[in-house]
Order: C-alpha cells, then sequence, then structure tokens
C-alpha cells in the first residue's frame, strides 16, 4: 500500500476493516508500507491488534513514492504467504510490489482504489496517467488472480479497459467497525467534502439527511 498514514483517509480506515475481517477467521496477515509519522504508526499498531506491521524507508512523496526497501523485502520474503494483497495503482509502491511477487509465482489480489474510471485517466496529468498504466499497471492486471472492488459501480467502471472481469473480479465492501464510531451528542450538522460529481450522489445525501431529521428528530 502507498501510504497508511491517516491523512490517506478511507484508504487507510478500510485497510484496518479488511485485516480485522482477516484475522477475524483466523488469517495471518502482514501489511508493508512506507514509513509514516512516528505517531501514525502508532495510532495504526493500536488499531491493527497483532497484525504484523512492517515499515519501509520511503523515497519521495506523494504520487512519485517509491520504497525499494520494500520491494526487495517483498522479493525475499513473498514465498512465505499465500497471497498478496496489493492497494492501488499508477504509484511506484503498488505497481513494483505487484510486479515482485507476480514473478514469484504468487497469486496477487489488486485493489485499484476507483483508479480506474474514465475520470482518472481524463484529469490532472492524464497523458502521465495513460502512459504509467499501459507500460506497468496493466501488465500487472492482466497477471493478476483477482481484482477487488468495493462496489458494483467501481467494477463497471473499469470495464472499458478490456480487461477479463467477469471470472476474476469480487465486490467487497470495507468492513464497518462499529466500535470505532466515535460518541458525541446528537448534532444535525452534515459535512459533506468530496468534489461535485454525479458518482459522489450528493443528492442522495440530501434526501437520505432529511429522511433521517424527519424520523430521528
Amino acid at each position: 500500500m502507498p501510504s497508511v498514514a491517516r491523512s490517506f483517509g478511507g484508504p487507510t480506515q478500510s485497510l484496518i476493516g479488511y485485516v480485522a475481517a482477516a484475522r477475524a477467521v483466523g488469517m495471518t496477515v502482514t501489511v508493508a508500507a512506507p514509513a509514516c509519522a512516528e505517531a501514525d504508526q502508532r495510532w495504526l499498531k493500536d488499531q491493527l491488534g497483532d497484525a504484523d506491521l512492517r515499515f519501509f524507508p520511503g523515497i519521495s512523496r506523494g504520487t512519485f513514492m517509491a520504497s525499494p526497501a520494500l520491494v526487495d523485502w517483498l522479493k525475499r520474503h513473498a514465498q512465505a504467504y499465500d497471497v498478496v494483497h496489493v492497494h492501488g495503482l499508477l504509484n511506484l509502491v503498488s505497481s513494483l510490489s505487484a510486479r515482485a511477487a507476480e514473478a514469484r509465482g504468487i497469486p496477487v489480489v489488486v485493489r485499484p482504489f476507483g483508479t480506474l474510471s474514465r475520470y482518472t485517466f481524463a484529469h490532472r496529468r492524464g497523458w502521465l496517467k495513460r502512459g504509467y498504466f499501459q507500460a506497468i499497471d496493466r501488465p500487472n492486471l492482466r497477471r493478476a488472480r483477482g481484482l477487488h472492488f468495493t462496489t458494483d459501480e467501481e467494477r463497471d467502471e473499469a470495464g472499458w479497459h478490456g480487461l477479463d472481469l467477469a471470472s476474476r473480479s469480487f465486490v467487497v465492501p470495507p468492513p464497518l467497525l462499529l466500535d470505532e464510531l466515535p460518541r458525541r451528542e446528537p448534532s444535525t450538522d452534515v459535512l459533506f467534502l468530496s468534489r461535485l460529481h454525479p458518482k459522489k450522489n450528493v443528492e442522495g445525501l440530501l434526501t437520505a439527511w432529511a429522511r433521517v431529521v424527519r424520523e430521528r428528530p
């Protein structure tokens, strides 16, 4: 995973849920990621319980983050695992990790984070993303044993790439950890923090919130 910092938001929170769900059915889980702030590392260790958490030095930041030490570790230890679950695309940490595991014959499951939509390749250096995807991520996806989507819509949006989704795609929403929900006094305030795009369905939020206020004032 390219980052497990708290500022990474939803991907980090959902990772915690997936780890908890895997451990609940008896799986042994190792999380490998570039190092983040020490406070974030301590927080994540608390969230993940007995899961094996490994941090590796990173180079650069953001989209251009790389971690040769993480990839080298994976090359040497991939055979110890039954499957490698790669979170993210269009970054060197995820791409090179997938390639390293596949080269050693270990089944790889890729979770694209929604990056396979047309929107991704049409905005913010889209030409660079298209070139990177064709050269690195598309071959990884074709060899991957499974593709992990979190919604049916996300899977449908990925169809334009011509990948074999019928037999290798799985929709597994992030587990909701009810014990982790903050306990606060009742409030009628909602913050919608996102881009205004039809897929975000802000109209649905407005309709739902009006119903909540009406039924549970």
